[in-house]
């Protein structure tokens, strides 16, 4: 079962990827992890830097949103606050958003579904 969560996630984040670069993104990190915390991709396009927090769902008895909670939007946020300051980023020079790829694959009718919500915070 743990590895067919593993195999979920990182499919999910292969499909947000492709997405991502289609609108133009560049993917800078992809698992960016420390300590407790880990932010599936980070990505720029211009000067914003996107922070995004991928959810997939091969079923459709749920709804990718449904796994992303206050919680987690806590732990993206402080290793967001990390990543700037290892990276040194100059603010004044990036906006910074939290974004929420919600992702659904249907094996049987061979379609995906994704959903975008951006600057969630």
């Amino acid at each position: 079962m743990k590895r067919f969560l593993k195999f979920k996630g990182r499919k999910g984040e292969e499909i947000a990827q492709r997405f991502l670069e289609k609108k133009g993104f560049k993917i800078v990190e992809k698992n960016y992890q420390r300590k407790n915390f880990e932010i599936d991709l980070i990505a720029q396009r211009r000067n914003e830097i996107h922070f995004v927090e991928v959810k997939t769902v091969f079923s459709l008895k749920t709804r990718p949103e449904e796994h992303f909670n206050f919680f987690k939007l806590k732990k993206i946020k402080k290793g967001i606050l990390f990543y700037l300051k290892e990276k040194k980023i100059d603010l004044g020079k990036f906006k910074i958003q939290i974004d929420l790829l919600a992702i659904e694959v249907s094996l049987k009718l061979k379609k995906i579904k994704i959903r975008w919500y951006q600057n969630i915070c």
